[in-house]
């Protein structure tokens, strides 16, 4: 090795990084042990309130009328949810099954509307989960249609990923969030139609 002009080492003649850094190390630890000790804070305070006794009323509830209360559904027509691949708003076998059992049971109860819910799955931007989610509900809707339901029965929204079944992010839990629901809103009064 090569010695420098006064003689020492080349190594030692320059400031090394390492040098620098343990002196900063040096410096903070002697700024930690110069910190004030913590101070606990005075426990909070405990109010204690006499329970309010409100006087016990009665409501007189009255029966609904047929015109204002959906037929039942549930046992004519089945489920109100279908199911769907991956990033796919293609209409399988047993949604065709369901849907049509829906369009029956809407052709018969006209006054009734509904709302197609589309939903996706947990693993994607909310951006496309909501296109996602728009174009599951629209494919139900031109199924429905299709089957001669009026189209002024039917409304479609995206729920995207905003209305998940379960967050567990695994492939066999998120199939569950990969959805389409109907959901009856409103009979329609018959002096509207």
């Amino acid at each position: 090795m090569k010695k420098t002009e006064s003689g020492s080492h080349p190594r030692l003649c320059m400031p090394t990084l390492r040098g620098a850094g343990l002196l900063a190390l040096s410096a903070c630890l002697t700024l930690v042990g110069c910190q004030r000790p913590t101070q606990s804070l005075p426990a909070a305070p405990i109010f204690s309130m006499p329970p309010k006794v409100l006087p016990i009323t009665t409501v007189a509830v009255s029966e609904p009328s047929a015109e204002t209360e959906p037929p039942l559904f549930q046992p004519f027509a089945g489920s109100k949810i279908i199911y769907f691949q991956r990033g796919s708003a293609q209409l399988d076998a047993q949604a065709r099954m369901i849907l049509d059992r829906q369009a029956e049971w809407l052709l018969l109860h006209p006054a009734v509307t509904a709302t197609l819910r589309g939903h996706a799955d947990l693993f994607g931007g909310r951006a496309r989960q909501f296109a996602i989610g728009e174009m599951r509900a629209t494919a139900m809707r031109s199924y429905l249609v299709a089957r001669g339901v009026s189209p002024d029965q039917l409304s479609v929204t995206s729920l995207g990923k905003q209305m998940p079944i379960t967050t567990v992010r695994d492939e066999a839990s998120q199939r569950r969030n990969r959805r389409g629901e109907t959901i009856f809103s409103e009979i329609k009064q018959n002096n509207e139609r």
